[in-house]
């Protein structure tokens, strides 16, 4: 019998059979992980998705699916459950994790930053404070992948001013004047993820789609459609429900 403990951030739960669910978590030291877990009454609220548990993972063998306990550490579920934006907001964050992460490779950076997001929650009503973190949420996950993007000067003549584009095939900053003839073929790159700055937060919501959009874009370049996988739900619905704002 293979045993381990680990802290823990449920990022999926779905039925299996009539009684149990596969839940998919996060996990500190063993990176995205699977398990059969059977709730009660008492212990359902344990499975939602940005839960943070101490898990134990049992099984017979290390390649069988295995089976879960939770003991409930912190939910941000208080905070979100009355705010659709920022529930949309942390459902993004669960699936983005899901399909991004291999499966039980460890991503200790990864839970780290994903923890530090689900506390912003706290803050429900100042929305502008979790979409930025939401924003470098996918920018770090990026990072994590292999994907660096780099925002500190101009890919074309190193200038450090006016950095209003990003290039889509470098993934780097270009300038105003350098990048004018070829706007139509750039990215916007929102004014407070510019490096120059680092102290300006964010303003609006507009800020916050244009990041998603730059963002999204090298998710699906290089981390989802070269590996087939479809861009989560979740965040179609979040991106659609911020045009409203």
């Amino acid at each position: 019998m293979i045993r381990w403990e680990d802290d823990a951030i449920v990022i999926g739960a779905r039925k299996h059979g009539e009684r149990q669910l596969i839940a998919t978590v996060l996990t500190k030291e063993h990176g995205r992980h699977k398990g059969i877990f059977r709730p009660s009454k008492l212990t359902k609220s344990t499975a939602e998705c940005g839960t943070v548990v101490q898990a134990t993972w049992k099984a017979r063998l290390s390649e069988h699916l295995g089976a879960w306990n939770f003991e409930p550490l912190y939910t941000p579920l208080a905070f979100v459950l009355q705010n659709p934006l920022a529930l949309k907001t942390l459902n993004a964050a669960c699936a983005l994790v899901e399909v991004c992460l291999p499966e039980r490779d460890a991503a200790p950076k990864v839970y780290t930053a994903f923890l530090h997001l689900i506390h912003q929650f706290e803050k429900a009503d100042d929305r502008l404070l979790w979409l930025e973190a939401y924003c470098y949420f996918e920018l770090f996950l990026l990072e994590q992948t292999g994907i660096a993007l780099d925002f500190k000067s101009c890919a074309a003549t190193g200038t450090q001013e006016e950095l209003i584009y990003v290039s889509p095939r470098s993934g780097r900053a270009v300038s105003r004047q350098s990048g004018e003839p070829y706007k139509d073929k750039l990215l916007a790159l929102p004014l407070f993820l510019q490096q120059v700055d680092k102290e300006r937060k964010i303003k609006d919501v507009q800020e916050v789609l244009a990041a998603l959009t730059l963002s999204g874009y090298f998710l699906n370049k290089y981390v989802l459609v070269p590996h087939d996988i479809e861009a989560p739900a979740a965040r179609h619905r979040l991106c659609a429900a911020l045009k409203f704002f």
